[in-house]
């Protein structure tokens, strides 16, 4: 009995069995590097193809027609509506319901199994057994069952045969009971789900007065004895009358890219050969994870004419300079005291403040709780360039205002973030009852008053 079966009691209800999905479900999966017959576009064609990116999206507009005298697609299963399409490989687990309406086709993709319930099964009963939201019992036990496998190169993915999608076990009522179960969570569902909205627009409008917040602290200060003067078109918009707009280049000691090398070498590949390891890598999930003292990636000073360029220090910034694809766009970390000797990676910017003009957490502030940098800096390009960042216009705060505006963006994140922090609890909570009520349900522990 694994860990998963376990969780059900010693005991189920009489009436209930344990069945596996290959028992009710009519098991098939989707197809790759299918040989084309025929392909016609913008017509219609004897069998549709779906893409992932198709199915995840709900669109179902299909890539490609092909024969269904082909070898390949013969072996694969029809996708139909009211097929449960299941995830094997990366976010293993990841479900859809093919809609009405949708053409049968096929899948293009191997890793997504195919399950057609049969007349013993209620779909919203076993929505509630796999989505890992609404209670996860067929989630979680495919996951144990998944194993860690490489891709390519480099890409670490986890993957979970067909096999382990057709063994998975769970209890299964009666169809009646199944129906009866579906309604009662539908009920928990939707009244859960219109308190989790409820809290969750509370909490956008905390984040939005937060922002707007720190944004007229840095732009205009905290006194309101005067009116702040116009920015005219500049994109910072209005300041403070002692507050002065300046170019980011202006105002810092240095903003640079990394100085290119030759090459790297990991440290699995120096260890053995006795070369010196003097400096760490800090890419940028090392900088955004704060992994200053845990960064993996060793360097060789020998690879750079001039490795002081790049050597990181204490309250220097770093942001990224990639633009597509990038989670960490738009934001930026203070390098913080004690790190160990490292340069920074060639996706980062480092910005160095001058402190006499404006300090370093100024222009952390700028960056990651206002848009004036992020609304500046959007481009067309998957890289900015450093005449880009440089260019980028900012309010300078007067000197004998900063420690006071500081001190009141601090108290007032503090605030914010308690606040926050609160209301994200609660839904939590509201998440954690949910999912162990499904779990109750379909497990047979609580059952249906009649």
């Amino acid at each position: 009995m694994n860990k998963v079966s376990q969780s059900w009691g010693k005991t189920l209800p009489p009436s209930w069995q344990v069945v596996k999905i290959s028992d009710v479900f009519t098991v098939g999966r989707g197809v790759s590097d299918t040989r084309i017959l025929a392909r016609l576009e913008n017509a219609e064609g004897p069998c549709p193809v779906y893409s992932l990116d198709s199915v995840r999206s709900g669109r179902y507009e299909p890539e490609m027609w092909i024969c269904r005298e082909d070898t390949k697609a013969q072996k694969a299963a029809m996708l139909k509506p009211g097929d449960f399409l299941v995830r094997t490989q990366g976010n293993v687990g990841e479900y859809w319901i093919v809609p009405e309406g949708v053409t049968p086709g096929l899948c293009s993709n191997r890793y997504i199994m195919i399950l057609r319930p049969s007349e013993a099964i209620d779909s919203t009963f076993f929505r509630f057994l796999l989505d890992r939201e609404l209670g996860g019992l067929l989630y979680e036990q495919l996951n144990e069952n998944a194993d860690s496998v490489y891709v390519g190169k480099t890409a670490h993915l986890r993957r979970a045969d067909g096999h382990s999608v057709r063994m998975l076990r769970f209890p299964l009522p009666s169809i009646t009971e199944q129906r009866e179960i579906a309604a009662a969570l539908l009920d928990v569902e939707r009244h859960t789900g219109d308190l989790i909205e409820m809290i969750g627009a509370s909490v956008k409008l905390q984040q939005s007065l937060r922002k707007k917040e720190i944004t007229r602290a840095l732009t205009v200060g905290i006194r309101k004895t005067e009116d702040p003067k116009d920015g005219g078109e500049d994109p910072v918009g209005p300041v403070g009358n002692e507050w002065r707009i300046e170019r980011l280049l202006d105002v810092c000691a240095g903003i640079d890219l990394a100085v290119p090398r030759s090459g790297y070498k990991t440290m699995s590949k120096m260890q053995d050969s006795g070369e010196k390891k003097d400096l760490l890598n800090y890419r940028i999930k090392d900088v955004f994870a704060n992994y200053f003292g845990g960064a993996v990636e060793y360097l060789d000073e020998r690879m750079y004419a001039d490795p002081k360029k790049n050597v990181l220090t204490a309250g220097d910034l770093l942001t990224s300079r990639r633009v597509r694809g990038n989670e960490y766009y738009g934001r930026a970390e203070v390098i913080p005291e004690g790190i160990r000797k490292g340069v920074f990676d060639s996706d980062l910017f480092r910005i160095r403040a001058n402190e006499d003009v404006l300090p370093v957490w100024a222009i952390a502030y700028l960056f990651n709780e206002t848009d004036i940098i992020r609304n500046q800096i959007e481009t067309s390009s998957n890289y900015l360039s450093v005449a880009q960042m440089r260019g980028v216009r900012i309010p300078v705060i007067p000197k004998e205002y900063q420690q006071e505006v500081r001190e009141y963006i601090e108290d007032r994140i503090s605030v914010f973030d308690n606040l926050i922090s609160e209301k994200n609890a609660l839904i939590e909570n509201l998440r954690r009852y949910r999912k162990r009520i499904s779990i109750e349900y379909v497990t047979g522990k609580k059952r249906v008053m009649r």
